[in-house]
């Protein structure tokens, strides 16, 4: 973008390739492992990668740029978190956010975008809970502008709109909102026309990618040579989320939370790849939701670090097992614990 160049229009390897390629592409691009695949990050990345290069005059102090807005969103994040709490929602998620580990090291540490994916998330349902539609979908349009993953809840916040009263004017106000900050922020590509790159490299990545995965691992183990499993893992997060749209109307919104929980937690079960900083929106909303598995997971996907022992990538299966054993048999004592400690009704 700082050179003037559309980032969605070529593949890395083929800016290299140019004999006068812009400012800023160079033979470190060699070293991505996605060299010959077009870019999948939204234009909230973009933006993020534009303000690094502008204001920075080598790639270390970029990536110093790039981790301060990181660290700014994760204090705004903070800010917001405490104040919630001092108002008695969501009391929990304070601490359980700030004080985890695995949210330090991934967004401060690593510079990853989901510490601004999940404030942009808290943004939305803070407004659906104040009744201030304008705020909610601000929060949620600018989380789709950060990642592609909230477009799966659209169809439960549709849900969870039409129980509400008046439901009509806060669909058209949230959606209305929503689709209006992302065709300012897609707009730009959707005119150069490049936004297919985008679409190629997302089904790309559903399918020929992997790393510590769970259900498509075992699918893929047990399934005839040929099949897709990409296609079919991918299938059952969509039934899922088609089934919690329609099975009822969430009149409350920690229905809405919990089932939003459940979708994105069900789609990282379903997925080829698992990164470890992909668990934080499920450790937020299942904390949100009064649920332990996120919190179980953030502390068991460390196991995934195992994976580069010794400098190279090399997955053992053997620990992706255990890994999702323990989360999995973790999370269900705990929800009978917590069953059998609340008063019946």
């Amino acid at each position: 973008l700082v050179g003037g160049a559309d980032p969605f229009a070529l593949r890395p390897s083929e800016w290299l390739a140019m004999s006068h390629p812009p400012q800023g592409i160079n033979q470190e691009l060699h070293r991505l492992i996605y060299a010959d695949n077009y870019t999948v990050y939204p234009p909230i990345h973009q933006f993020v990668f534009w303000l690094s290069a502008k204001a920075s005059m080598s790639i270390r102090s970029g990536i110093l740029v790039l981790k301060s807005v990181l660290v700014l969103g994760e204090v705004s994040l903070l800010w917001f978190l405490r104040k919630l709490q001092r108002i008695g929602w969501w009391p929990q998620l304070f601490f359980v956010y700030a004080l985890n580990p695995l949210v330090v090291l991934e967004i401060s540490g690593n510079g990853h975008f989901e510490g601004l994916l999940v404030l942009f998330l808290v943004l939305g349902l803070y407004g659906l809970r104040q009744k201030n539609f304008m705020k909610a979908g601000l929060g949620f349009g600018l989380g789709i502008g950060t990642k592609l993953l909230p477009l799966m809840i659209l169809p439960l916040l549709w849900r969870y709109l039409s129980g509400q009263g008046n439901s009509k004017k806060m669909f058209f106000q949230v959606f209305g909102w929503i689709f209006g900050i992302n065709l300012v922020l897609w707009l730009p590509f959707l005119w150069l026309g490049s936004l297919g790159h985008l679409m190629d490299s997302v089904w790309l990545y559903f399918e020929s990618f992997e790393f510590n995965a769970s259900i498509y691992y075992v699918l893929k183990w047990l399934a005839p040579e040929g099949w897709r499993i990409g296609l079919l893992t991918n299938g059952l997060t969509v039934m899922l989320v088609v089934f919690l749209a329609f099975r009822q109307k969430p009149r409350l919104l920690s229905g809405l939370v919990e089932n939003m929980s459940l979708i994105w937690w069900v789609y990282l079960l379903d997925s080829a790849i698992v990164h470890p900083w992909y668990v934080i929106p499920v450790l937020v909303l299942s904390t949100m939701s009064d649920k332990s598995y996120g919190l179980v997971w953030s502390g068991l996907i460390y196991l995934s670090y195992s994976h580069y022992w010794g400098g190279n990538m090399e997955e053992h299966y053997g620990i992706i097992a255990l890994e999702y054993i323990l989360m999995l048999g973790m999370a269900r004592y705990f929800a009978q614990a917590q069953k059998r400690a609340s008063p019946m009704v």
